[in-house]
């Protein structure tokens, strides 16, 4: 296992990989731009070192300063996660090079994944579809949860739907995914595990799938890292993703059983950002007053706290919100209970988007998809 380990992030997603490193034994060095001096992830770790200005070019995605601080405090490995430099294939050289292990995925996986004809002509030999023409109306985007060991060892974790999203942006997912038949779930769990397989994949990755309403599939993108929606199939699985990522990276094997992996029941997460509802434009400044819910099933992923500033130059992310409950009903119940007393002051949050959302029938049925968010924000901006 590591001894040292320094985390190249910012915000929840530093705080949520220190936390995992601190459960495993592993001493932690945050690594900050000058915006970002008083962040929660600075306080958390062993160490901490300035890398430079706010932008990010010049800091959180500078691939020197970062392995430069990595040998310097005497960490044995890297860990960035997802965002910035997560499939950098300078940084994992340059890392090696000095002795230092990049955990996350080989720069050969991304070199492959990179190539979009040679992605293409795999699908191709493994009879998985890719062309968008076979899909009959605007699709869901349903997530394949995935998990590998140097031994050969591969499992799927579970499915997520990730549909409400933001151009790009994930705003929600649920999982398993409500409105995918057994059929098409079993269809899309066996393509995931031919294709991490044809690509001995070693690590936490997700397999990505457009699914029209009839159940037809194409292939979208293999994610071979952590993505934001790992943390609702944690929850939904109880499978903490990070821990594993790490224990992989170091040489550790998988050893699970259908018992392990608790699939019962639902998990809806939520990411709530510090944007105008009314017109989606994102918010900065002091965070004055903070109420955070919690209560049974609720789980937070956030580095805000009380008084701290949002930086101009990041994404205003607030939190991660998650729920757990035995049935979907009960899910959506225990999100929109969440989501009424998260409370901020100094900067506006858009948790009455998914409260407007999840009150839908098109949530309800689980008949929403990839334009689902455009069409909710339309109606609202109309008014």
């Amino acid at each position: 296992m590591f001894n040292k380990v320094l985390i190249a992030n910012r915000g929840d997603i530093a705080v949520s990989m220190i936390r995992s490193c601190k459960e495993l034994g592993i001493k932690t060095v945050a690594v900050y731009s000058s915006a970002d001096m008083e962040s929660l992830h600075i306080s958390l770790a062993d160490e901490s070192y300035c890398i430079g200005p706010a932008d990010p070019m010049k800091s959180y995605c500078n691939a020197d300063v970062i392995t430069c601080t990595a040998i310097n405090c005497g960490a044995d490995a890297v860990y960035v996660g997802y965002g910035f430099l997560a499939e950098s294939i300078p940084l994992i050289e340059k890392c090696k090079a000095a002795g230092i292990t990049c955990i996350g995925p080989d720069t050969a996986i991304i070199e492959f994944l990179s190539d979009k004809s040679a992605v293409k002509n795999l699908m191709r030999e493994l009879a998985v579809p890719t062309n968008m023409n076979r899909l009959h109306g605007a699709p869901k985007e349903i997530d394949i949860q995935l998990i590998g060991d140097s031994s050969g060892a591969l499992y799927v974790i579970g499915d997520r739907d990730s549909s409400y999203i933001n151009n790009t942006t994930r705003l929600m997912g649920e999982s398993p995914a409500y409105a995918v038949s057994d059929k098409t779930r079993k269809k899309l769990y066996k393509a995931a595990k031919k294709i991490a397989g044809a690509l001995n994949f070693v690590g936490v990755g997700s397999i990505n799938f457009y699914v029209d309403r009839e159940g037809n599939h194409v292939f979208k993108q293999f994610v071979p890292r952590l993505q934001v929606g790992c943390a609702i199939t944690e929850t939904q699985c109880r499978i903490n993703l990070t821990k594993w990522q790490i224990r992989i990276a170091a040489g550790e094997t998988l050893s699970f059983s259908d018992e392990d992996l608790f699939l019962a029941g639902c998990t809806l997460g939520c990411r709530i950002y510090a944007v105008n509802p009314a017109n989606d434009m994102p918010q900065t400044g002091e965070v004055s007053i903070l109420h955070i819910p919690c209560g049974l099933g609720v789980r937070i992923e956030t580095a805000v706290y009380q008084n701290c500033t949002l930086p101009l130059e990041y994404e205003p992310i607030l939190a991660k919100v998650i729920v757990h409950a035995g049935n979907r009903e009960e899910a959506i119940i225990k999100m929109k209970n969440a989501l009424s007393e998260l409370v901020t002051e100094g900067v506006i949050n858009n948790s009455e988007l998914f409260i407007d959302f999840l009150n839908t029938e098109e949530f309800q049925s689980g008949d929403y998809d990839i334009t689902s968010y455009s069409k909710l924000l339309s109606k609202r901006t109309d008014y």
